[in-house]
């Protein structure tokens, strides 16, 4: 699969998962597309913007363009008299570039402060006047957009701008002819595009085709977004949207431009020479928040909404955190200001609940979306009585940084939410739920996700469920998927059947999987395969694996291969009455014989057999008794079967021992059992240690990156 990035193709086959997510697709040839990109550059008279007196005539003949069908024009953005604008006929705050705090009375001038060239700017006109995709990231309010809306402005102003409505907008777009030739697609918060049935991989690829390199897609997005795709894909989550989090993965380093919270020293030297001509700049430069983030009015915005007293700041801030809080929930679209009436009682503090004097809900409403500083407002108004909390606020509540702290939204504003949520909104609805801790209100969401056609949502709440440890419930939602055409919902089914016990029906569905054009279930299939001792067929599926699951097909080849040399060298001795016992349990496990099983396991564990203990242990944790398994784990351990503490680390989190659970994962990736630190970066990304994450992460994938993993680390892997 190949997509084409600007003048040069970009082959967007990924490396392992791991290095698919933290490293991005970094490879000579990508380089060489950035190294040979052909800068062009048209200087030519500059045209106006539109004005608000323009007559049609006077629009068409600037635009230029085709007239665009009236079943279109509600889809886009800034559409003028049927026409679609060039880039420099469209000004900075229609952009969504943020409105900066109002100047001093003795400094007259325009009410944007001057920009201030930044270090990344000459990478960033590479890529754009190159074609293909660009993803601007940073924290809100750092000057992502007027970075990218700069960049579109020098580099390309002549060209078609493109702005669609949302997610699905674009993708019926992407169909016609109005995504051909010099047009720049203005994705600003990526995100709102990433939605189910809008933009995936597929339609950037038709996007970046050969033919259309002339295209350039401008994105941008929050850290902490970016990083909830990066993780999901990382860690396996499917809770998230698969389509999303591939695409971002998809993009390479080098069109990912970080844009951080502070100036460098020499953008700080360019701010300087400005500071005279605008003293908002002067000022900026001093804050300890950060340069963008001053005059944005960011630091404001939380000082209105945190500190203050009277009715009016209780009353209106209540209605900002109702507002946050929806998007905390994972509504992101404007909401009614008669619900967030509604919800504002569970923001007041008891004590103001009753009293007398709270202003009436237009008053607070109108408190809560008073400009700060003259620039943006802690609650922004929408036609139609629509109300939508900043994306820095909602950056700051989700880092746990305003009055709503740690605290999960009331639960009486689920219902709301779901009761003016369409079926995308819902299935938004439901994943953060479950990241909330939810599962109820999730199961719920993901419901109506699918009632309302959204199919694939079969698959997340099969995923719940499982969770849940309602397995056949799962099972169901799985197959409901599958027979939906989501090759995700076989996939899903084969790995519960196997988890179950019932490796074949695991091997059918993983087949069907694959033959569907799952390439993750490759892998699993060929795991299976071993396990049912189908070698020869486990070796042809591991040779057949290519992309970015061939490092781990090269791992499974050398444990068979391991495995092959074990069973060699016991091939000339009896087997002891205990082995044998130890392998009719194996059958009798296999086969769902369970209680029959354990007897066998204990009996050949109780005469010294620690193969038995160790598959005893993960009977009983099959079997979901805890203590029992716990008290096995250990001993094994105290045997010196170090892979024990894997397995042991895994009871104890899905019993809520995260602290032991932690400890354990540590001693087993210190052993080397490379599984155990991706749970551990699952454990300290959910506790907000993304750096040390990542580290752990890393350090799996060096392993299974390198060129023949240990059979010792494999068997222990086993």
């Amino acid at each position: 699969m190949a997509i084409r990035f600007g003048a040069a193709n970009w082959l967007l086959v990924s490396s392992s998962p791991v290095r698919n997510v933290l490293e991005g697709l970094s490879w000579p040839a990508a380089i060489l597309a950035v190294l040979l990109a052909v800068p062009w550059r048209r200087r030519k008279q500059r045209k106006e913007p539109f004005g608000p007196y323009d007559t049609a005539e006077r629009v068409s003949e600037r635009a230029g363009g085709e007239v665009i069908p009236a079943s279109l024009r509600e889809r886009l953005l800034h559409v003028k008299c049927g026409r679609l604008p060039l880039v420099e006929q469209v000004g900075l705050l229609e952009l969504r570039v943020k409105r900066a705090i109002e100047r001093d009375a003795q400094s007259p001038g325009p009410d944007m402060p001057a920009y201030v060239g930044r270090d990344v700017d000459t990478s960033l006109d590479e890529v754009v006047e190159g074609g293909g995709i660009v993803l601007l990231h940073g924290r809100a309010a750092t000057g992502k957009t007027r970075i990218a809306a700069e960049a579109v402005r020098r580099c390309c102003p002549e060209h078609t701008l493109v702005v669609p409505v949302d997610g699905p907008a674009l993708r019926e777009l992407a169909s016609t002819r109005f995504l051909e030739g010099d047009v720049v697609l203005w994705l600003d918060d990526l995100e709102r595009f990433l939605t189910p049935g809008g933009l995936d991989l597929g339609v950037l690829q038709k996007l970046c085709a050969e033919e259309s390199t002339r295209v350039v897609v401008v994105a941008t997005i929050r850290d902490q977004q970016l990083a909830k795709y990066e993780t999901a894909r990382l860690i396996g989550e499917q809770e998230f949207d698969r389509a999303a989090a591939d695409l971002v993965a998809a993009i390479p380093p080098e069109r990912r431009i970080r844009v951080g919270q502070d100036l460098t020293r020499t953008e700080s030297k360019r701010a300087q020479l400005l500071r005279t001509r605008d003293t908002r700049i002067g000022h900026a430069l001093k804050a300890i928040e950060g340069f963008a983030e001053y005059l944005a009015a960011g630091r404001a915005m939380m000082d209105r909404w945190s500190i203050g007293d009277g009715p009016a700041h209780h009353c209106g801030a209540a209605l900002i955190s109702g507002a946050v809080d929806c998007r905390r929930a994972g509504y992101n679209e404007p909401v009614p200001g008669a619900l967030l009436c509604r919800i504002q009682r569970h923001y007041l503090q008891p004590s103001w609940r009753d009293r007398a004097d709270l202003p009436s809900a237009e008053e607070a409403l109108r408190w809560a979306v008073e400009p700060v500083l003259g620039a943006s407002s802690c609650l922004q108004p929408r036609a139609d009585d629509l109300y939508l909390a900043p994306d820095y606020l909602l950056d700051r509540a989700q880092a746990g940084d305003s009055p709503l702290g740690t605290a999960k939204p009331p639960v009486q504003l689920w219902p709301e939410l779901l009761q003016i949520a369409v079926a995308t909104e819902a299935f938004n609805i439901g994943v953060s739920a479950h990241s909330l801790r939810e599962p109820e209100v999730a199961i719920t969401a993901f419901r109506q996700a699918v009632e309302g056609g959204f199919t694939s949502a079969h698959v997340n709440l099969g995923v719940l469920l499982e969770s849940l440890q309602r397995d056949e419930e799962a099972a169901i939602e799985y197959t409901a998927a599958a027979e939906a055409g989501h090759s995700e919902g076989l996939l899903n089914l084969g790995l519960l059947r196997h988890k179950q016990g019932d490796l074949d029906d695991a091997v059918q569905q993983l087949q069907a999987a694959v033959d569907a054009g799952s390439r993750e279930a490759e892998v699993n299939l060929a795991v299976v395969l071993a396990e049912r001792g189908r070698s020869e067929e486990a070796e042809a599926a591991f040779r057949s694996i290519t992309g970015s699951d061939e490092t781990a097909a090269k791992f499974g080849l050398e444990h068979l291969k391991y495995e092959r040399r074990r069973q060699k060298a016991r091939a000339g001795t009896e087997p002891t009455e205990n082995e044998l016992r130890y392998r009719r349990g194996g059958i009798l496990h296999e086969s769902g014989s369970v209680a029959a099983a354990e007897l066998a396991y204990r009996a050949a564990a109780e005469a010294g057999l620690v193969d038995a203990r160790l598959d005893l242990a993960l009977l009983l944790h099959e079997q979901r008794r805890v203590a029992e398994a716990e008290v096995e784990y250990r001993a094994v351990i105290g045997a010196g079967r170090r892979e024990a503490r894997f397995h042991l680390a895994r009871l104890l989190e899905t019993v809520g021992r995260s602290d032991e659970a932690h400890r354990e994962y540590v001693l087993a990736a210190e052993a080397g059992a490379p599984s155990a630190r991706y749970y551990l970066a699952r454990m300290l990304w959910l506790a907000g240690r993304a750096e040390e994450a990542e580290e752990q992460v890393d350090l799996a994938a060096e392993f299974y990156a390198s060129p023949s993993p240990s059979t010792e680390v494999g068997d222990a892997e086993k």
